[in-house]
């Protein structure tokens, strides 16, 4: 069975809640996982996303979004090759363009809490004013904007493609991106480490060389960007956030999350909507 060909606008965006079976673009696409649950397939590689995760797949590639949860949501940003190749050219350079066209499967990065709060802010407010026919007289302004979105996504692959270059062995960077995944990065470090087959020690003297900070400290900062996701874009309570994260004690998230980010989960969350707000109208 031949697989679907979808027709795509360049430079338009669109919102999904359901699973997408294997298809191909015309254009280049940029996938933001906004809510929920998933596996994406590119060219036959199944990768677990979730929210904070951005792919982006070229025009040639094959792809699927899977196994969605309830509350699944992905926001999907289109651009032509021909304007991609352009931007990385007068942003970049060509060979980034290179990594994401040549791409064995998609690109795939985690962004940060802020960052990735920060773009579908600003790609609500860029929809909202096009749907009050603010661009009506420029329609090309409206693009523009959008543009500019896709800049700051591609800023993020760009930073994570030279970040590689100076990679570390091929099993300790297999295993730093299984440890990304929420289902071992809530998992103790103990239990972690003894995974790599690896003592403790050894371990940790080649986790500090090649990513300059203990292996503890990696796991805490997966686990806050994780939950911060959760207190921006879902409706959980601290408590469940906190166990999903992989704290055993509410208390004691709470005390290291205002460690870190010098408020309390609730405050952040507060915060986080209230600004939301203001940047998108409300």
């Amino acid at each position: 069975m031949p697989i679907p060909f979808l027709e795509s606008r360049d430079l338009s965006t669109a919102n999904n809640y359901i699973p997408a079976m294997e298809h191909k673009h015309n254009n280049c696409e940029i996938i933001l996982f906004v809510k929920g649950d998933a596996t994406h397939v590119a060219n036959g590689k199944a990768e677990k996303a979730g929210i904070g995760d951005i792919c982006f797949v070229s025009a040639s590639a094959t792809h699927a979004i899977l196994d969605t949860s309830e509350n699944h949501e992905h926001r999907d940003v289109y651009i032509s090759l021909d304007r991609l190749e352009g931007l990385c050219r007068n942003l970049f350079d060509r060979d980034f363009f290179d990594y994401l066209i040549h791409a064995r499967d998609s690109v795939k990065i985690k962004a940060d809490s802020d960052g990735f709060a920060a773009i579908l802010s600003h790609l609500a407010r860029l929809e909202m004013k096009d749907r009050l026919g603010h661009f009506d007289h420029n329609p090309n302004a409206y693009h523009s904007c959008i543009l500019s979105v896709i800049a700051d996504i591609l800023g993020m692959c760009y930073e994570e493609m030279h970040s590689k270059r100076d990679s570390p062995p091929g099993w300790l960077y297999d295993f730093t991106s299984l440890v990304k995944l929420p289902e071992y990065f809530t998992r103790s470090t103990a239990e972690l480490i003894a995974m790599s087959g690896y003592s403790h020690t050894r371990f940790s003297e080649f986790f500090q060389r090649y990513y300059h900070m203990s292996f503890k400290h990696y796991l805490m900062e997966l686990r806050m960007e994780y939950a911060k996701n959760l207190l921006a874009l879902s409706d959980k309570s601290i408590l469940e956030i906190s166990e999903m994260a992989g704290y055993a004690s509410v208390s004691h998230f709470i005390r290291i999350f205002r460690e870190k980010n010098g408020i309390s989960p609730l405050k952040f969350r507060k915060r986080h909507v209230s600004q939301t707000d203001r940047k998108v109208g409300v």
